[in-house]
């Protein structure tokens, strides 16, 4: 086997471990996110600071009011009614927004870079490591 094929063939199974490993993790992100929405309650919230991760305000379904910071929504004007879930048996600790991509893209994102990475090895792109040597 010629130095150049064997590094070709390092190459592809880097990636084929990346991408295997990273579609694992998307997978384990859906199969928890599924479970979360599953036995999740829902309320509506509002925010009540306009900053790029807002605090949310929601009274919970034991009538307890819950106040929490959002990643990933950024600012909304003080007021702005939210869509929310969380589990009855934490709300403070598990409330997020309920809408596709606060939910979803932790699970969409690794399943389609390990399907790249994949993608990548299965239809052939040359992949080399090159050596440190001159």
């Amino acid at each position: 086997m010629t130095g150049e094929n064997r590094d070709s063939r390092v190459g592809a199974a880097i990636f084929l471990l990346i991408g295997i490993a990273t579609l694992l993790v998307g997978a384990w992100q859906g199969w928890t996110t599924a479970r979360f929405v599953q036995r999740a309650s829902t309320a509506t919230g509002h925010v009540v600071t306009a900053t790029a991760h807002p605090a949310i305000e929601f009274r919970a379904a034991g009538g307890a009011v819950i106040r929490y910071r959002q990643n990933g929504m950024g600012a909304r004007p003080v007021g702005t009614p939210v869509r929310l879930i969380y589990d009855p048996a934490d709300p403070a600790g598990t409330a997020t927004a309920g809408g596709f991509w606060q939910l979803w893209f932790p699970v969409l994102g690794p399943l389609l870079l390990g399907a790249a990475f994949v993608a990548v090895v299965v239809f052939g792109v040359g992949i080399r490591i090159r050596s440190s040597r001159y």
